[in-house]
């Protein structure tokens, strides 16, 4: 997109100039970026884990309750993350073991696995992969299973690839060996009918943010042995509860996930350096707790939750297999359930060029873990002289996972799947083009600044245009409602906009001049849409159409057009108000917009016409259409209906209020009680026509986008 012509040429220049040296760094990307993962986590299932307090210790012992019995097994134990599951596991297996302290994984795979080895006092022992995939190379296990020190083996279904646990496990037997089934990214995944988890002597989950079920932090361990499983009870015996003060940081946590790995916001925290978002560290510190309260809490419908997850990412397997995007070998032919689906790319510098490009594109690929475990440094000295790992390193210079959440969308799948396949691929929204329109937008507010003060003194000053304040808040929110569309829609810049932006500024500056408030606010608005029609093109506007167009109900309108109507509405209200009260037994006398009763008199002012009731659910019907996919009939009825719902709901506050004087005197008409009512006869109104609306909408499932 190019938006603009000389001013660009000056300004452009100065704003790279802070992002560009003369090795060229690009700029940090702004705008929708898709995260590797998501965090499958709502607002529902935050006040489930703070409720959660009220049950304590107990919503742990239902989590794990519901954990033995969907896994058939006899022991099971939530911690605080899949590493400590890990030591607490090797630590239980060590005291079943005492002479044994090494513990035998892929060559390749998540540095929490050699880290949570590490933490626990235990040295680690490698073996390669077989090529293609991310399972043991068989026979070069074999070998490595002759060893009197080794104490367990860890197959690993990395990116919820299913390992051979089974083969693995017949090799142990013969050895003594421990098996450690490391599900940790397979949660819920089944494989040749068998639940991932549950074929090894102790299996573990992971619970952390982006794993197949999350409560931003936490762990499983399941064990049907039942040595295990009591060596493992005695460790947890020992091992810390989270404060207060841990649960809090949790909430605050699962908070900040829920808002920052959407699309939509991502780009922020990554673009911060020092979060080190994407980096991969080998960490020894972590801490080693039970589940808490809160996690448990979070784990509310578990089952469900995690079905439907998978469900979700079956589909969008199933895009990327019929994008042709090869899926890199498991232990079978059929594609299994996957955390994210990897892929191996030609050689290093495809999948350096592959993770670099989706980086600008922000399409969420992930170049895996960057080395094979022998090349961590923190692991140097445990591997001198040992044989090197050829598949495992190639494993790790050629690997990319392409996402698999929630936020994927077709538009996305298919750009990935034209990046993977070495097609060229074009940025629809580039840094470059959003700092053009931000640039843009900065001088429009500019602008039109002269004009802010003097509209909200109006809004404020006039009860009818109370509604005004809302409208911007309303414009975003129907915006932020199209925001995918607006994605997937190609940017083109339009000079048809740029020629409505030229004439808006034109009769602003003219009305300006002429001291005409109307007709200068009215080319504000025009001028917005000049602006987006402009930047965005054609195709875009017409989706911004409404949320522009509504922008104009924060125009007040001119009271010389207002007087035409307003006086009317008042003669109306207090002739149909009289007649109802008249119903009431009640003596009235009306003289124009005057209610005489026998105590008091009650006046019809201006402001009681109803004016600010029509134009404020005018306003609302027109949301509620733009909202519903009905047909046009039913929206115009919609539409239509708004003012005899508004004069109705307005004759009602009038009726209401004359009796009231009535009985009361006239205080009833002034004050807090008069303001109030008509607060309650706006509701009133509302939600006859939001019954309206409903009724017209019945029977379609999704009307609301």
């Amino acid at each position: 997109m190019e938006p603009v012509g000389t001013p660009w040429k000056i300004l452009l220049p100065v704003l790279q100039s802070q992002f560009h040296s003369t090795s060229h760094i690009s700029l940090p990307r702004i705008g929708r970026t898709l995260p590797p993962v998501a965090v499958a986590l709502g607002v529902r299932d935050l006040l489930r884990g703070l409720f959660a307090i009220f049950q304590g210790e107990g919503a742990v012992d239902r989590f794990e309750s519901e954990l033995r019995e969907y896994f058939r097994v006899s022991h099971c134990c939530a911690v605080s993350s899949g590493k400590t599951a890990m030591v607490l596991i090797l630590r239980a297996l060590h005291d079943l073991q005492p002479g044994r302290d090494e513990v035998l994984i892929p060559a390749y795979t998540c540095y929490s696995v050699p880290s949570a080895i590490v933490r626990a006092g235990f040295k680690v022992r490698l073996c390669d992969l077989a090529p293609g995939t991310f399972d043991f190379d068989h026979d070069h296990l074999q070998r490595l299973m002759n060893n009197e020190r080794l104490l367990a083996v860890v197959p690993t279904h990395l990116y919820g690839v299913p390992a051979d646990v089974n083969k693995v496990r017949d090799m142990a037997r013969q050895s003594g060996v421990f098996v450690i089934e490391d599900a940790a990214q397979a949660m819920g995944n089944e494989w040749n009918g068998t639940k991932l988890g549950t074929s090894g002597d102790v299996g573990l989950f992971s619970l952390g943010r982006g794993k197949c079920f999350s409560t931003v932090e936490g762990g499983v361990i399941l064990t049907d042995n039942e040595p295990i499983g009591r060596a493992i009870a005695r460790q947890m015996a020992e091992t810390q509860a989270y404060d207060a003060a841990g649960c809090l940081k949790l909430a605050l946590y699962a908070v900040a996930l829920m808002v920052l790995t959407n699309p939509w916001f991502y780009w922020l925290p990554r673009s911060l350096p020092f979060l080190k978002i994407g980096r991969t560290e080998f960490d020894t510190g972590f801490s080693l707790a039970r589940l808490s309260w809160l996690q448990a809490g979070l784990a509310s419908g578990w089952q469900s939750r995690i079905a439907g997850l998978k469900q979700m990412r079956r589909r969008k397997i199933q895009d990327f297999i019929e994008e042709d995007i090869p899926l890199i070998s498991s232990s079978t032919a059929e594609v299994p359930d996957l955390l994210r689906y990897p892929v191996l790319a030609k050689d290093a510098e495809t999948k350096a060029m592959i993770v670099s490009r989706s980086d600008e594109l922000g399409l969420g690929i992930s170049g895996g873990y960057p080395e094979s475990i022998d090349r961590i440094p923190e692991l140097a000295d445990q591997f001198d002289g040992e044989c090197s790992y050829p598949v495992a390193t190639e494993t790790a210079a050629r690997v990319v996972s392409l996402p698999l959440h929630s936020h994927v969308s077709t538009r996305d799948t298919t750009l990935i799947s034209h990046l993977i396949h070495g097609r060229t691929v074009t940025d629809p929204m580039s840094t470059e083009d959003l700092l053009k329109i931000l640039l843009l937008i900065i001088l429009w507010c500019a602008a039109f600044a002269p004009l802010f003060p003097e509209l909200v003194r109006d809004w404020i000053a006039n009860s009818d245009n109370s509604h005004a304040f809302l409208v911007p808040f309303i414009s975003l929110f129907l915006v932020w409602q199209q925001r995918e569309l607006l994605h997937e829609t190609p940017t083109v810049s339009s000079p048809f906009g740029g020629a409505l932006l030229a004439a808006s500024l034109l009769t602003y500056v003219v009305s300006s001049a002429g001291g005409l408030a109307f007709p200068a606010r009215l080319a504000m608005v025009a001028s917005l849409s000049g602006l987006a029609w402009f930047c965005l093109g054609g195709k875009k506007v017409r989706l911004l159409a409404f949320p522009l167009g509504i922008l104009l109900f924060m125009v007040p309108i001119p009271y010389s057009l207002l007087s035409l109507v307003s006086g009317r509405l008042q003669l109306m209200a207090t002739h149909i108000s009289e007649k109802l009260i008249s119903q009431c037994a009640i003596p009235v006398y009306r003289e124009g917009n005057m209610l005489y009763f026998v105590q008091t008199q009650l006046e019809v002012a201006e402001a009681c016409s109803g004016i600010r009731s029509i134009v404020s659910l005018t306003m609302i019907s027109l949301v509620f259409c733009f909202m519903s996919r009905k047909g046009w009939w039913r929206k115009i009825s919609l539409i239509l209906a708004a003012i005899p719902i508004a004069i109705a709901a307005n004759i009602v506050r009038v009726t209401g209020t004359g009796v009231l004087a009535h009985y009361f005197g006239d205080k009833v008409a002034k004050g807090f009680l008069h303001e109030f009512s008509g607060i309650v006869i706006f509701i009133f109104g509302f939600a006859l026509l939001f019954s309206l609306f409903h009724f017209l909408n019945k029977g379609e499932a999704n009307d609301l986008p």
